[in-house]
This record gives structure tokens, C-alpha cells and sequence, in this order.
């Protein structure tokens, strides 16, 4: 095959197209050379033009029985006017210079005891440690590798991992720390560096295997060595399954990005370069140490001339791979299966929500749910080995069914088998780091044990907090912030809210509901001022839905109210929630300007619903009086007397249910008073209560797995 060969002109049929498969119209820039740079792109062998503006390409030889004369090729180029682009139904056909490209069929799997080694570049980002311990418990053996980078920003995912380094050989944490953004050039650096370190250990590896904390093995470890020692060489990416052009489009290819502070800045259009073709799908792949190598080594042309495209580009890791593999000597050792399945809900998971940090609208999969079984189910019998989205504050089920299903029998002896706990706070964070609101509210709820301990003469000293960890058993919050669409869930896992949160309102009908009016939902502020009002149409198909309420920050500190009302203004339902006064501001104590600034609210910004009146609701003047000259009162509360506020304020939404002691401080000191402590170890609830799911397990030297029990 040789570059722009020429081979004719061709006679076409509307029905049966002499080159199918890709069709594109360029009413102003098509040429013979403009069609060759599409098909090329695209990976087919030839190219042709027609009608003047289409472009067709095919990976089959057109007919030589279809071949016509010149002279019925004779309509001029748009893009070139000293160039012929085919006729009516007639088409100039020329060659790509490439071959017709089929992806490697992989072997099934191997019965011989070949070994293979894995090495798992985890890439981790957030606090999910235990779920990270999971993981990382299922994967082990002794003679495979973990190579762990943790995300810039995430100290406490860093801090604790660092004592698997020292504990087991063949686990090593990433020295040269990136701070990821979805989307961002940094991405691909990030494994580009992480690959380069580990290729320069010594390790003996047959393949590379990227992981999240949010991805779970479907099938066991040996189905997965087996397969692989079977079908060492290849490379395995997962392509994008569409027309070329059309992927271009969506991935933002054809535009150049720039990542700074943070964001993916969109500048400008861009040109691809010629005779390179794009390739892309999935950002997660299975490698081979070959193919590492030569990415990761002295770059050659392509090499140097790709990685300018993919500093400038969205989402790079989901293309360059794919790209290098496709233009380079490795094209005959692509696999298009990343053996990973992932639970796409084109719905909920394309809602644009990175855009507070990419100048694009992209999307994300969902995590497994229970409803979601099925799915994993279907894999059983296909060259797919790992599933993703996982997270335990969305649904723990799931994943304790996958590990069952790969062969995990030690459900039954495991304590809090259901629980899940996931730090949300730790002392050794850096400032950068620290939640005031949470801090706040942690202080409040120290208070609030320490006078119930007293209650049983037992008085305890106070100090500082040290770690706040999440618990989560079945928890559900009406209103709190940072609401996932995608998961139609709140980030904010405590549901705590302070004057600075922006407080969304989740609601949801039944399916034997359906609305017959319009309904009004009215946000009621502690001073009794309606601050916003929304309406929820009758019209609305979504049995679960949000709402943003337009309210500027501050917020007033105090007790709100959501009230829901008939189109008559009676109300239906109501729910309370709490916006925490701030004692900590950039974690020191408030002064009198900053609770004068923070505490007064924003009552000036609200639109004015004076014509909204005799609501039950509504407090009457005079209350709603008191409460406003309350309000401003309690703006100049700062040190004993603004702790005292919101002590006030978080016993009447929070209980203490237990205090216990850690088994270093315990021996002796359990009596205090009247009150007995236990031993934290023995409670349900404590974060020092035994998790051995998601603790790092004992190493069996005999096996070289990690025992949880």
C-alpha cells in the first residue's frame, strides 16, 4: 500500500457503497488529500471522494468490475478546484498507505503453570483508605508488585499507606507526586512518571495493570495470571467502538487545552497531524513491559511529536496509549479489551459535572449498586476481569457479593461486615485541608459528651481533635451539600453545613404518586424570613430530584426549615436542618470582625416574598421580631458565649451514644466516676472496633497471600 496511490474512478450505488465505512460532507475544504488525512486518522486503507464534497473510506478493495472511465469523474474539488472529486454516484478512489487493521484475538487462557507477574499501578485519589486496604487484600501475592501513586493533595491517603513500603518488599509509593484533575494533561503524566520509576527498579514484571481505589476484581487472581500468562506481548486497550470523526468531536481532540491552576482552559481549534492515526476509549489499561519501555525510553519522531499533541489535550490518557500502540511497531499486539467492565448510565453519569474544572461537558460511570448484579453477573463467561465504579459510602453490598463470587468464604466470621468508617478529618492534614465547620461541630459534640460524663462524676480534659472519622451503616440526609447527580447522592458525608455550604434539598415521590398540582417548596431562615421559593411542577417525570436554593453565603446560623405546601399554601410536609455557627475560621478561633462578617447572614440578598402570607408557617410580627433582633444578637458571640451558642443549637439534632477508650489508654482507667468505658475494640460503632476487610492482612509466607482472619 503506498500513500495516495490512485486507483480510479469507480461507479457507486447508493445501496451497496463501494467504500462503507465512514461518510462525511465538506461542502468548502474537500480534496483528494483533505478525504486521504480523514481515512488515514481513522486507520483505513482507502479513501474516496464523490459528488464533489463526500468523503468516503473502506478497509475492503473496491471492485475492479465496478471501475468506470475518467471522464465520469468531473466535478471539481471545493477544497483544491485543480483537483477532481469524483461525480454523480462516481468516486476517485486512492489508497492510505496503510493495511486493513484487526485488533489481536487474545487466547482464552493457559492450562500450563507458566508464571506471570503483575505489576498494579494504583492511582489513588480521596480518603477511602479501608476500601484501598479491600483492594489491595484481594490482589496480593507475594510475587506480584504494587506501584501506588496518591494524588498531591491527599496527605492523609499518603501517610498511612507509607507503612505498606516498609512492611512488604514488592510495594512501593510513587515519589514524584501529581495533583490530578478529571480530564487533565496531568493525568497522563502522572502515569507516564510512575511507569518510568517503577521500569528503573529491577523489578521483573510481564504486565503493567492499572487500578483505582474504585475498581474491584471480578474473577479470581489465578483466572486473571492464567489468561494473561497465555497472552504475554499483547498490549490491551479499549477502543472507542464509533466513527473515528465522531470521537474526535466528542473527546474535544480537534481543540487544544491547557491545564492550569486546577482547570482544563480550552484556547483554541486545532489541526491533528497528518498520517498519524487517533485511537482512543478507555484510560485503562493492561501493558506489556515491551511496549513500556519504548513509551517510556528515548523518544523516537512519533514519540516527540505525540507528546506536544497530548500536553495540550483533554483527557489524554484515554487516547495516547491507543494512539503510540496504533502508529508504532506494536500495532500488531493491540487488544481491544481493557478486561474491565464499567457500569455506564449515559443518563445520570453525562451531566457535565466536571465543569467547575474542565471547559468541556464530559461524563463518568456509576458505581455498582445491588440493582446493578446482574450486570457482573453477564461477565462471567467473557475476557473481562475487573469491574468499576465501587464505593462503600454508596453501596458495601456489592462488593462483599463480588468477593463471594471470586471465591472469598470468611464473610461469616467478619465483624461489621455491614459497617463502613472513612476519616474525614485528621490533626496531621495540612491547614490547606482543615473543614471549620467540621471542626466546629466536632468541638460542640466533645462539649456535649464531657457534660453527660459529668452527669455520672466523671470529669474529663478536653484537648484537641485529632481524628473525625464517618461511620456509615444506613444513614440518609434530606438536605445537606455537595450534591452527586450522578449518584444521586450528597457528598458531604457527614451532612453537616455551616454559613459557607450551599444547602441542596433532595426529595423524593413514590411510584404509585402522581402529582396532580403544582407544589411550592419555601426555605425559612432562623429569623423567620422566607429566604427562597421554588416550585415543583406536576409535569415532572423524575421520582427523585434536587434543589439548589438561590441563597447567598453567609448563611444565618441557626435552625432552617423546608416546608412543602399545596398549590393553597397549606403545608404538607416540613424538615429542619442546621447551619452550624463557625467557632474555627482557617482554623483558628473567630474573632469579632470575621463572626460579624460570617454570622449576620445574607438576609439583604433575598428577593422579596412580602406577598406570601398567613402560612402557618410564618412566625407572627412579633415573633418574627424576637427572632430577627436574636439573630443580630448572637452576631457578637465569640469565645465561652459563641460556644455555648452552638452547643445549644447541636443538642437539639445530635445524640451522644457512647464514649469508649482505646486499648493503649484503657488498662486501669476504665472506671471513671460512675461511668464504665469500654474498650473501643469491643464496640460496633468506634473506628478502633476490628475491620478486617478493610485492614491489610496478615502475610502467609507459605502462600504469599494476605490473610484478613
Amino acid at each position: 500500500m503506498t500513500y495516495g496511490k490512485y486507483h480510479g474512478c469507480y461507479l457507486d450505488e447508493k445501496k451497496l457503497r463501494i467504500l462503507s465505512s465512514f461518510y462525511g460532507n465538506y461542502a468548502t475544504t474537500n480534496s483528494p488529500e483533505f478525504c486521504l488525512d480523514i481515512c488515514i486518522q481513522a486507520g483505513f486503507p482507502y479513501a474516496g471522494v464523490q459528488y464533489a464534497s463526500e468523503c468516503f473510506c473502506g478497509d475492503i478493495s473496491p471492485r475492479e468490475s465496478a471501475k468506470t472511465t475518467e471522464g465520469s469523474c468531473d466535478m471539481k474539488c471545493p477544497g483544491n478546484s485543480t483537483k477532481i472529486c469524483g461525480g454523480y454516484f462516481t468516486m476517485n478512489i486512492y489508497e492510505t498507505g496503510l493495511s486493513k487493521f484487526v485488533p489481536v484475538t487474545p487466547k482464552l487462557s493457559s492450562n500450563e503453570k507458566e508464571s506471570v507477574r503483575i505489576v498494579f499501578l494504583l492511582t489513588l485519589n480521596g480518603r477511602a483508605l479501608r476500601q484501598v486496604h479491600r483492594l489491595i487484600n484481594v490482589l496480593y501475592r507475594s510475587h506480584h508488585y504494587f506501584y501506588i501513586h496518591v494524588d498531591k493533595r491527599q496527605d492523609y491517603m499518603h501517610r498511612k499507606l507509607s507503612a505498606l513500603e516498609k512492611e512488604f518488599k514488592n510495594v512501593r509509593l510513587a515519589p514524584n507526586r501529581y495533583a490530578t484533575i478529571w480530564g487533565g494533561a496531568s493525568l497522563l503524566k502522572m502515569l507516564l512518571s510512575s511507569m518510568k520509576d517503577f521500569m528503573s527498579l529491577g523489578w521483573q514484571w510481564d504486565y503493567v495493570i492499572n487500578l483505582s481505589e474504585s475498581d474491584f476484581p471480578i474473577k479470581s487472581l489465578e483466572d486473571l495470571e492464567r489468561f494473561l500468562s497465555a497472552n504475554k506481548g499483547l498490549n490491551f486497550v479499549k477502543s472507542h467502538g464509533r466513527e473515528v470523526q465522531r470521537f474526535i468531536k466528542k473527546q474535544g481532540l480537534d481543540k487544544t487545552f491547557i491545564e492550569c491552576e486546577t482547570h482544563m482552559w480550552r484556547v483554541g481549534e486545532r489541526k491533528l497531524p497528518q498520517g498519524i492515526i487517533i485511537d482512543g476509549g478507555s484510560d485503562w489499561i493492561a501493558l506489556s513491559p515491551e511496549f513500556v519501555s519504548y513509551v517510556v525510553g528515548k523518544q523516537d519522531e512519533l514519540l516527540s511529536g505525540l507528546d506536544v499533541i497530548f500536553q495540550h489535550t483533554l483527557l489524554p490518557a484515554e487516547s495516547f496509549f491507543h494512539t503510540v500502540l496504533r502508529n508504532s511497531i506494536f500495532c500488531t499486539t493491540y487488544v481491544d479489551n481493557n478486561l474491565h467492565v464499567t457500569n455506564w448510565k449515559r443518563k445520570l453519569g453525562c451531566k457535565c459535572q466536571y465543569k467547575h474544572v474542565v471547559d468541556w461537558c464530559g461524563c463518568s460511570p456509576n458505581d455498582f449498586r445491588t440493582e446493578d448484579w446482574p450486570r457482573i453477573q453477564n461477565t462471567l463467561n467473557r475476557q473481562l476481569f475487573f469491574a468499576r465504579k465501587f464505593e462503600p459510602v454508596i453501596n458495601q453490598e456489592v462488593i462483599t457479593r463480588v468477593e463471594q463470587l471470586i471465591g472469598f468464604t470468611d464473610h461469616y466470621h467478619i465483624q461489621n461486615l455491614e459497617g463502613y468508617w472513612q476519616n474525614i478529618y485528621d490533626i496531621e492534614d495540612k491547614p490547606a485541608g482543615t473543614d471549620d465547620t467540621l471542626l466546629s461541630h466536632a468541638g460542640s459534640i466533645l462539649r456535649q459528651n464531657a457534660k453527660i460524663l459529668l452527669q455520672e462524676d466523671c470529669t474529663i480534659e478536653l484537648g484537641e481533635v485529632h481524628e473525625i472519622n464517618l461511620y456509615k451503616y444506613a444513614d440518609v440526609y434530606k438536605v445537606s451539600s455537595d450534591y452527586d447527580q450522578k449518584e444521586m447522592t450528597f457528598r458531604n458525608l457527614g451532612g453537616i453545613l455551616g454559613p459557607l455550604s450551599e444547602p441542596i434539598l433532595v426529595y423524593q415521590f413514590s411510584q404509585i404518586e402522581k402529582l396532580t398540582e403544582n407544589l411550592t417548596v419555601i426555605l425559612l431562615d432562623p429569623a423567620g424570613i422566607i429566604a427562597d421559593v421554588n416550585i415543583i411542577y406536576k409535569e415532572e417525570n423524575n421520582l427523585t430530584n434536587f434543589i439548589k436554593f438561590n441563597v447567598k453565603t453567609p448563611l444565618l446560623p441557626g435552625v432552617w426549615k423546608v416546608a412543602l405546601l399545596e398549590q393553597t399554601l397549606v403545608p404538607i410536609a416540613i424538615t429542619k436542618f442546621l447551619i452550624t455557627p463557625l467557632e474555627f475560621f482557617s482554623g483558628k478561633e473567630m474573632s469579632h470582625q470575621e463572626t460579624s462578617l460570617i454570622h449576620s447572614g445574607s438576609i439583604n440578598s433575598y428577593k422579596n416574598y412580602s406577598h406570601i402570607k398567613d402560612i402557618d408557617l410564618l412566625p407572627s410580627t412579633k415573633d418574627s421580631l424576637l427572632l430577627q433582633e436574636l439573630a443580630f444578637s448572637n452576631v457578637k458571640r465569640i469565645g465561652h458565649d459563641l460556644r455555648e451558642w452552638i452547643d445549644s443549637l447541636n443538642v437539639v439534632f445530635y445524640d451522644i451514644l457512647g464514649s469508649c477508650l482505646s486499648s493503649d489508654s484503657f488498662k486501669g482507667k476504665q472506671i471513671c466516676g460512675k461511668y464504665k468505658f469500654r474498650d473501643c475494640v469491643t464496640t460496633d460503632w468506634s473506628s478502633l472496633s476490628p475491620d478486617p476487610k478493610g485492614t491489610i492482612g496478615k502475610l502467609n509466607l507459605r502462600t504469599g497471600r494476605l490473610e484478613r482472619m
